[in-house]
């Protein structure tokens, strides 16, 4: 794309990467009874579509008369029939000719900037750094990104779960529920199912640029490996691998939390879960339920409280 080029909703137009892996162009969410409208970037050919990425996700079209165009002032934008703007790159203005838009085969949308002087590109935006709840190969996690989960499944409205690296920095990750802190890696169990497999995550999530250690039990990696994965932030709080098998299907290939048990500080302060009882969380020995009520109706946030004074005269036997 071009400035002043443009793609219609009206006319069913599409940009479709060099080697036909994805697709960019309006679309209603699987499922969706309405009209919302959303230009995003799916997997070419996939049916239904398997979305990966979304420009107006908190600002949805209301018919088909809308365009995804590079405007005069050299900012990608999704407008209405009557020009009004529902979602822009907020780049400075410029009316550079050698501006350009263009959908890669990794799925990356790269808006750039061709240099008179040297005739070099410029990167001046990438949805791989303006990502949606979608992780792909290419992409490398850093402090600044951040999954954010579609509200449920056909709103891509930013929802309530976000994974990102955490504030200990690299090899460490979270996922919030809102402002609360949900999950916390190696924190509740283990990350990944095999001790051998979080190398490979993080092989993925640092842009294949990580020291793995290679032994008999797991193949040399390498990024092919990891063409046709993604990761994703879902709408119900977990963060799934998902692999392109033989069947042609995504298979899941781990998520977490796995389970109750895995989510951060499931049982609060002085309680312990686990996840085979029926009663999930218990209070450790000497200890109570802080808010009676919640706790029995499931919410045990608040946690445990101590039964009686440590050296109290009237302290109260833990078998009362």
């Amino acid at each position: 794309m071009t400035v002043s080029s443009l793609i219609s909703d009206t006319q069913g137009d599409t940009i479709v990467s060099s080697g036909e892996r994805f697709e960019l162009g309006f679309f209603t969410p699987n499922g969706s009874s309405d009209s919302r409208r959303y230009v995003g970037i799916w997997y070419y050919g996939s049916n239904p579509k398997t979305v990966v990425w979304v420009a107006n996700r908190d600002n949805p079209l209301s018919d088909t008369h809308g365009v995804f165009a590079m405007a005069e002032d050299g900012n990608l934008k999704v407008l209405d029939g009557s020009g009004k703007t529902y979602w822009s790159t907020s780049l400075e203005r410029s009316s550079s000719m050698y501006r350009t838009a263009k959908l890669m085969d990794t799925g990356n949308l790269i808006v750039s900037n061709q240099e008179q002087g040297n005739h070099s590109v410029r990167i001046l935006w990438q949805s791989f750094e303006n990502p949606t709840d979608t992780f792909l190969p290419g992409m490398k996690m850093n402090e600044n990104l951040v999954l954010a989960s579609w509200k449920s499944y056909d709103d891509p409205a930013t929802g309530n779960f976000t994974f990102q690296q955490d504030e200990e920095g690299m090899n460490h990750f979270v996922i919030w529920k809102r402002s609360m802190r949900y999950w916390k890696s190696g924190i509740a169990g283990k990350f990944i199912r095999s001790d051998e497999m979080p190398s490979a995550f993080l092989y993925l999530l640092s842009n294949f640029t990580s020291t793995t250690i290679h032994n008999d039990s797991v193949p040399y990696l390498t990024s092919s490996l990891y063409n046709d994965t993604r990761l994703v932030m879902s709408f119900w709080g977990q963060i799934q691998y998902l692999m392109w098998d033989t069947e042609k299907v995504w298979s899941l290939i781990w998520a977490d939390p796995r389970d109750s048990c895995s989510v951060y500080n499931a049982c609060g302060n002085f309680g312990s879960c686990k996840s085979e009882n029926g009663l999930v969380c218990k209070c450790l020995p000497g200890f109570k339920p802080s808010s009676p009520e919640n706790w029995n109706g499931g919410d045990y946030s608040a946690g445990c409280s101590r039964k009686s004074g440590i050296c109290g005269n009237g302290a109260v036997s833990d078998n009362s």
